[in-house]
């Protein structure tokens, strides 16, 4: 499993690279916002220890399903996006306090 792990995060480190997006490990605090992102990878499984993801005006119509693995997540900014259901893993959240999620085009909450 550690190996896995370990691909996986180096999958999302080159995704970060490549979406020229900076990220600082030690903030605890992911901020994608006006990314033009479409989606998030599956890869963001690797952020076990982020307490808030900001990814607010992008164009991500999906969020992962192991987006559930994000532990440590306190609040979740993914506002003026286009999604439309949230994974069911989204209820793995325990440490979640907040979600602001207005201006999409939400259908499904689990």
């Amino acid at each position: 499993m550690a190996k896995v792990f370990e691909t996986d995060e180096k999958r999302f480190q080159d995704w970060l690279k490549q979406k020229n997006i900076k990220f600082d490990i030690t903030n605890l605090y992911f901020r994608c916002h006006r990314s033009g992102l479409n989606s998030l990878p599956g890869t963001i499984r690797c952020l076990t220890n982020i307490q808030n993801l900001n990814c607010r005006y992008n164009n991500i119509r999906i969020l992962p399903d192991s987006f559930g693995d994000l532990s440590s997540l306190q609040r979740l900014e993914c506002s003026y996006n286009k999604i439309t259901c949230f994974p069911e893993s989204i209820g793995n959240l325990s440490s979640l306090q907040k979600i602001e999620c207005n201006y999409n085009n939400i259908i499904c909450f689990p």
